[in-house]
């Protein structure tokens, strides 16, 4: 599952690099909502491995709690290569490189989700920025608030619902 979810993540970071210009880069909204998507499951696929029985202790550039279960998450990362660290990654270690943070935590019945991350990409830097809570968490009435998400200071959330 690890291995499949890595792959798709390499192809959608290929396509999403090779539309654009690398000279100048200049992504439409589209675009920066796939690489929004991308870093999501990046950060998703960084925490799942970090609660795996196969990461290292301590994992080198990672650092905090993770407990997806629980709905309880604050990891922090610093020039983190998940290349580098797992046994069978589908990218080149360097390739993608992860520093910020990602906080998932519930105060009575809200969830609330922060992310804050850079994702440097072939060398090339994306600011990814998305919040959200969940009210009614548990309850037949729970729905999700698409707080805010933004790559490299634009909002997506608009082109993020159109794909």
């Amino acid at each position: 599952m690890k291995k499949v979810l890595i792959f798709l993540i390499s192809i959608v970071l290929i396509i999403s690099m090779t539309t654009g210009c690398p000279a100048i880069p200049d992504y439409t909204e589209q675009e920066l909502a796939g690489v929004a998507l991308v870093g999501v499951l990046y950060v998703w696929s960084a925490e799942l491995y970090y609660e795996s029985e196969s990461a290292p202790d301590p994992v080198p550039g990672m650092t905090g709690t993770s407990d997806m279960l629980n709905d309880d998450i604050d990891v922090q990362w610093n020039n983190f290569d998940l290349a580098a660290v797992d046994d069978n990654p589908n990218t080149t270690p360097g390739e993608v490189i992860l520093t910020g943070s990602h906080t998932v935590s519930v105060s009575g019945t809200t969830l609330t989700n922060n992310l804050d991350v850079t994702m440097e990409i072939d060398g090339e830097s994306f600011h990814i920025v998305m919040q959200t809570r969940t009210h009614n968490l548990g309850q037949e009435n729970e729905y999700e608030e698409t707080i805010k998400v933004e790559v490299n200071g634009i909002n997506v959330l608009n082109a993020l619902e159109d794909l």
